[in-house]
């Protein structure tokens, strides 16, 4: 298995695990919304849930924004290097790679959306088993 299989792998499982996580905050959101629409006093009782599912949903968004806008820096200051004084870009120039700091920005929001959420289901699939 070549480097690259293994990686288009990663990059395919770790989509669907943010389209998974994504959608379990939005199921625990239902779930928690049912259960205090008779009582909203019950809505105290899934504070910590509620606040773990804003951050999983703020990561997921920081997570796309933010490798976005660092690509784009990197992208720019590359383009600037490839361009001559007339303005010209030349287009066989060989680029720096991507900074590790923008990979390791991605992850750290990728693993607090996935562990916030996994959280966030645990203690309210606890309180449902009560």
């Amino acid at each position: 298995m070549k480097l690259q299989d293994i990686l288009d792998q990663y990059h395919q499982d770790s989509s669907q695990a943010s389209d998974i996580a994504r959608n379990l905050n939005y199921a625990l959101l239902g779930v928690v919304w049912i259960l205090s629409k008779e009582n909203i006093g019950n809505l105290i009782d899934y504070k910590y849930p509620l606040i773990l599912i804003v951050i999983s949903l703020a990561s997921d968004f920081l997570q796309y924004f933010l490798k976005g806008l660092l690509e784009k820096c990197h992208f720019d200051k590359q383009e600037k290097k490839a361009t001559d004084g007339d303005g010209n870009i030349n287009e066989e120039f060989d680029a720096d790679p991507y900074p590790r700091y923008i990979k390791i920005v991605a992850q750290l929001f990728y693993y607090l959306k996935l562990i916030s959420t996994a959280v966030a289901a645990i203690i309210i699939v606890c309180r449902l088993a009560v």
